[in-house]
């Protein structure tokens, strides 16, 4: 370890410190280099002092408040950030009740009331879009699959060179085919079972339970299914088939869950 690196819990601590304390943290998710945090009150937020820890890359403030800490070590982060709040990732850590109330009315609470209303002006200037909405609630839930998406495409690419090499005679069948299909079987763990990576992150992302959501991706392969007595689709009257809806089929489908389970709850 350098001389000036942090070890995981201290840059956890030192992170949450610069935003306010963990009182000031709604939920923590991360993705292939950043950890995202719903920030309770921005006037809290000490950007420069976040840019200057030791291991923290950059910020940047959106609707989630983004530490950059780059690959590899940015989960390690993310799971010493909750791990140390008690909760797992994307779980609701602090509903603000907790927050500060005995220096209220000091002069630094004062001002940071006015920057958090200024702040509040400004976003609300910005008049953000049903569609914007709608797009950044799909990216959260594609952006923390980056890293199988790229793992899994450098793969089957390596995989593919293979097959094409063992074609051609280059390489002997007899000795390559078995690791060939291995790669396959590891590319295939991902894009087959795609719709239930979906399900769980877009379970995630509208507050639904993750399981269930994982559940709705499976449906959609439709596993068990009697072929003699086959589903009819509501719409067409034409029996089911697996993979019909696709990915946004279960985040429309995911949508629904977590209104329903809210509702119930």
């Amino acid at each position: 370890m350098a001389k000036n690196e942090l070890t995981l819990e201290e840059l956890a601590t030192q992170i949450y410190a610069s935003v306010g304390g963990m009182d000031n943290v709604e939920s923590i998710v991360h993705c292939m280099t950043r950890v995202r945090m719903k920030i309770i009150n921005d006037a809290l937020v000490d950007v420069s002092k976040l840019k200057a820890i030791p291991g923290v890359l950059g910020v940047v403030e959106d609707e989630q408040l983004q530490v950059i800490i780059g690959p590899g070590k940015v989960n390690k982060v993310a799971q010493t950030m909750v791990a140390q709040a008690g909760v797992k990732l994307g779980e609701k850590i602090s509903s603000g009740n907790t927050m500060r109330t005995d220096s209220a009315s000091s002069g630094k609470d004062l001002v940071n009331e006015r920057a958090q209303a200024m702040k509040a002006a400004q976003k609300s200037k910005q008049k953000p879009s049903k569609m914007k909405s709608i797009l950044k609630d799909i990216s959260n839930i594609f952006v923390p699959m980056i890293p199988a998406f790229v793992g899994t495409g450098i793969v089957a690419g390596i995989a593919a060179v293979l097959a094409n090499l063992v074609t051609a005679g280059t390489l002997d069948g007899a000795s390559w085919q078995q690791y060939i299909d291995i790669m396959n079987i590891l590319k295939n763990g991902m894009f087959s079972y795609l719709v239930i990576y979906t399900g769980i992150n877009a379970a995630q992302v509208f507050g639904a339970t993750p399981t269930l959501g994982g559940v709705i991706g499976a449906v959609v392969m439709l596993t068990g299914m009697n072929p003699e007595a086959p589903l009819k689709n509501l719409f067409t009257g034409e029996a089911l088939a697996a993979g019909q809806g696709g990915i946004l089929g279960v985040i429309f489908a995911v949508w629904l869950l977590s209104i329903v389970e809210k509702k119930l709850h």
